[in-house]
């Protein structure tokens, strides 16, 4: 039918796309003869998109080209930044964990101290009294925080992130253990209906296609 004849240029290209979508729309199968008719529309409409695709081709190919010069041009620049700001910011994260290092060390060391006077304070004090019932008390020190000696710096913020490593697969609990789509889909592939997998519901569904003519 004229509806998928040849387009001569971009205008009528359009005006047979938008006069295609607005017959489909309208479409209604109630026989066979309509049936096999809509048919042939699917090819038609299928050499229509075909048709779209050769027409703006070499303008897409052109375009296509320009931006990978262009990406290309700003790869050259971009890239080496890139690697120059992965190796500043790893410097910064090496250092300033060394000096966290450090300092949860000396905060260890001055907590260490801290009791050891109390002790020392507690065994005069039972001395003196007489009374060494509360030696055998814990005793509970704060935790010493001591102020970073990193400077702040403008524009350049630090973020403690926090990740993982497997050690034992078969120790992860179910609820974080995803599903293997793809191999799923190759199981019902092979099997169709008679795939038998607890859990899951296997069916079909009836899909359409279709080339130019």
């Amino acid at each position: 039918m004229a509806l998928f004849g040849q387009s001569k240029n971009e205008v009528a290209l359009r005006q047979d796309v938008d006069s295609i979508l607005a017959h489909m729309t309208q479409l209604v199968i109630t026989n066979t003869e309509e049936f096999t008719q809509t048919g042939e529309f699917l090819q038609g409409i299928k050499g229509k998109q075909k048709e779209v695709k050769d027409y703006f081709e070499p303008r897409r190919a052109a375009a296509e080209a320009a931006k990978q010069k262009v990406m290309a041009d700003i790869n050259s620049f971009k890239h080496p930044l890139e690697k120059a700001e992965r190796i500043v910011k790893e410097k910064l994260g090496d250092y300033r964990a060394e000096q966290d290092r450090k300092r949860r060390e000396e905060e260890q060391k001055r907590l260490a101290e801290l009791k050891a006077q109390e002790e020392e304070r507690l065994l005069n004090e039972a001395e003196d009294t007489g009374d060494d019932s509360f030696l055998d008390d814990e005793i509970m020190i704060p935790q010493p925080q001591l102020e970073t000696e990193i400077p702040a710096m403008r524009g350049v913020s630090f973020t403690t992130v926090w990740r993982f490593q497997i050690t034992d697969v078969n120790q992860i609990p179910r609820s974080y253990m995803i599903p293997d789509d793809k191999k799923l889909a190759n199981v019902v592939k092979a099997l169709k209906d008679q795939a038998n997998i607890p859990g899951i519901r296997v069916y079909s569904e009836q899909q359409v296609g279709a080339r130019s003519a």
